[in-house]
């Protein structure tokens, strides 16, 4: 009887494994894609329908990531601007540099899922459940 709580447990696991994996699919990189000329939450706290999947970008020979840029004008106007980028060669982009006259305030490129957003220290619900998921029927089955 043992040998079959065993390996009942064993299947367990892995159907909970392979379920967790179907589940929850990977997906490219998201980003937010905004403009505080057109909405001026952009600058400070973008809304999450500015979420975007930067998979249109994605092609083997490009390296994507997020951007957050704050440029401001001759007048003082700061622009605000977030997106989706990608490069051909990782070590080089020119996705910081800025027009004559216009001053480059702030510029951050970054990999992680919606790094460019106000908050970048996020937890989904779906991730923590997710977590909780595989810690509960890896030490309980």
């Amino acid at each position: 009887m043992n040998s079959i709580t065993g390996s009942g447990s064993q299947l367990l696991k892995k159907l909970s494994l392979y379920f967790f994996f179907f589940l929850f699919p990977a997906y490219g990189l998201r980003c937010i894609s905004c403009n505080s000329v057109k909405d001026p939450d952009c600058a400070n706290q973008p809304p999450q329908k500015y979420s975007v999947e930067c998979a249109h970008l994605v092609l083997n020979i490009y390296d994507s990531f997020c951007l957050k840029k704050v440029t401001k004008d001759r007048d003082g106007k700061e622009t605000t601007v977030r997106k989706c980028s990608a490069v051909e060669n990782k070590d080089f982009t020119n996705e910081c540099s800025v027009n004559p006259g216009t001053e480059l305030v702030y510029c951050q490129e970054c990999k992680d899922d919606l790094c460019n957003s106000a908050n970048t220290n996020r937890f989904t619900f779906l991730g923590i459940m997710s977590a909780i998921l595989v810690y509960f029927v890896t030490n309980h089955f």
